[in-house]
């Protein structure tokens, strides 16, 4: 006797068009992110101090 199979695989609309350019986005955006961590913790100061910075600016224009 012999057993038969039958797989039938439907392609998901919303995986491809809205999960697949999203997480491609976050991982190219990670490898961007990646060459700032050099770790070196003077660096890691520096960006912190540019961000408070940074927003500070924000909340004196906001004002």
């Amino acid at each position: 006797m012999e057993r038969v199979r039958f797989r039938n695989r439907v392609p998901d609309r919303i995986e491809h068009r809205l999960y697949e350019p999203v997480l491609g986005a976050l991982a190219r955006t990670g490898r961007a992110a990646r060459r700032l961590a050099s770790g070196s913790v003077h660096l890691y100061l520096g960006y912190g101090f540019l961000g408070l910075l940074s927003l500070f600016a924000v909340l004196a224009v906001g004002r």
